[in-house]
């Protein structure tokens, strides 16, 4: 994998992370038209509640990742038509973008600092207004039938930052911790376990209840809010 894929899957997982913090429903590569694709979309309902008002005047955000000049300027990924709109991208390239008076119109920039959270650099979005087209019927279906993945998420889930997966680490080193926990049930007799009692890094554990079939994978972020532990440690 050369730099420029490295650099575009640490944003996405950035991303992905985020999003999936403050939005209900995310997708990935989401087709928004039939020659539009949007690397991420998320959508909030208004006071987040599942009233038919509050999905209508729910807030969809696009997002747009690029890892460099060339990939900024490659012809493709540069669709702002949500009611907000992110370009994800390393500091450099922003600062070039701003120097350079190339900043995509109506989308905040978002860059990585030094721990690797998001934050906003530069911004000319619109304020309250909205460069949305499409309907939020028309781009819910979108993301759920036209896209790579959907994730349904809740806000709750994470609130104050609490991941319920992996938050008993927060508290001390992984190395710090030799036992199993961060159990996850998804269907009935099976499970995933995160585990960390191996030196060398975390690990995925996926089971049946009669313990045939265990798969053992070595990871670097939560499968949930995306924590790094490799940095954690």
């Amino acid at each position: 994998m050369g730099q420029r894929e490295e650099t575009t899957e640490e944003l996405s997982e950035r991303v992905l992370a985020r999003l999936r913090r403050e939005y209900s429903l995310v997708s990935s590569e989401v087709w928004v038209d039939d020659v539009h694709r949007v690397d991420f979309v998320g959508f909030r309902p208004a006071r987040n509640s599942p009233f038919p008002s509050s999905i209508e005047r729910g807030e969809f955000v696009f997002v747009e990742v690029k890892s460099c000049m060339n990939d900024f300027k490659s012809g493709h990924g540069l669709t702002f038509r949500g009611d907000a709109n992110w370009l994800v991208c390393p500091p450099d390239l922003a600062q070039t973008l701003y120097e350079t008076r190339q900043l995509p119109k109506d989308a905040a920039v978002f860059c990585p600092d030094a721990r690797g959270r998001l934050q906003k650099k530069f911004d000319l979005g619109i304020g309250p207004g909205s460069s949305r087209i499409a309907s939020v019927s028309e781009l819910l279906f979108r993301m759920v039938n036209h896209s790579a993945y959907s994730y349904r998420t809740s806000r709750g889930v994470f609130s104050n930052d609490y991941c319920p997966w992996c938050s008993p680490y927060r508290a001390k080193l992984l190395n710090d911790i030799d036992d199993v926990c961060g159990d996850m049930d998804l269907i009935e007799g099976i499970e995933l376990a995160l585990e960390v009692n191996d030196p060398q890094g975390v690990h995925l554990s996926m089971s049946h209840d009669n313990g045939i079939d265990c798969a053992y994978i070595p990871i670097n972020y939560c499968p949930i809010c995306g924590r790094n532990f490799r940095k954690d440690r």
